[in-house]
């Protein structure tokens, strides 16, 4: 049986809103303060689940910003 971190259905956390907020701004922060550049040389290949997600992963290099 497969299981979803915030839940779903009848039972969905009531975090999860407040959670995915907080990512976004996490995810927002982190960028404002470093440039991120791709570092390898293979192509992108996205794979559709629930999500697309790259085939092989991706590699990057974060560099802090001045």
């Amino acid at each position: 049986m497969a299981t979803c971190l915030l839940g779903g259905g009848p039972r969905l956390c009531i975090g999860n809103h407040f959670a995915l907020t907080e990512i976004q701004i996490v995810l927002l922060e982190t960028l404002r303060q470093f440039s991120v550049e791709l570092v390898s040389t293979q192509p992108v290949v996205p794979v559709p689940l629930v999500t697309l997600r790259p085939q092989a992963g991706v590699i990057v290099r974060f560099r802090q910003l001045t």
